[in-house]
């Protein structure tokens, strides 16, 4: 198997090398030596994980079309998590250095306390964290986001909290009807806010 050589300039000026082989996609690959990109779905549709390839050839999988329209195509923006290198490749990111981690984000485990209509189409999702290692409460800055997932499954989302910081271990979330889900693990990436 062919290994290339990654390296990603941060807007701030510096960067990060990883390897990459051709079968692997950038993002999988930087988190196999603990360098965590910024990133949401991994399924090429968000766009949380854009940059602009500068130097190299690479195969950019399927991608929505939304995510990453064709103009950004053609000037070179790629979704990590769906570009795989043909040669070393060189890229730049847009956001700082500071927004990338070198240690796994912690997984948490939530119970459902309660889900409740609080308009037409949209519920209210509250989550309790279960205490473990870290203790009980809920810490978080004002535009976090946390990312759920279903036990069991390798599905995804990203939702942004709607209360405050607590030492009960509550997570509040709204969301629409069909996009609430029944039993959940959390990770809270604090290196990514939303607005």
């Amino acid at each position: 198997m062919i290994n290339y050589d990654i390296t990603i300039h941060t807007r701030d000026k510096q960067q990060v090398s990883f390897v990459c082989s051709e079968a692997e996609d950038l993002l999988s690959a930087a988190d196999r030596e603990s360098i965590l990109l910024p990133s949401q779905c991994r399924k090429g549709t968000c766009g949380a994980c854009v940059a602009t390839v500068t130097a190299g050839t690479y195969h950019l999988g399927e991608v929505s079309m939304e995510a990453l329209p064709e103009k950004a195509q053609a000037r070179g923006d790629v979704l990590l998590c769906r570009t795989y290198p043909r040669a070393d490749l060189i890229l730049e990111a847009p956001y700082d250095y500071n927004y990338i981690r070198f240690e796994r984000i912690p997984e948490r485990e939530a119970e459902v306390v309660d889900v409740t209509m609080v308009a037409t189409g949209t519920r209210r999702l509250l989550l309790r964290l279960q205490p473990d290692e870290q203790g009980g409460a809920a810490e978080f800055e004002a535009g976090q986001f946390m990312e759920i997932q279903v036990p069991g499954s390798d599905a995804r989302r990203a939702y942004s909290l709607a209360n405050n910081t607590n030492w009960n271990g509550d997570l509040e979330f709204s969301s629409r009807y069909d996009q609430v889900v029944p039993s959940l693990p959390i990770w809270n990436p604090p290196w990514w806010a939303i607005a």
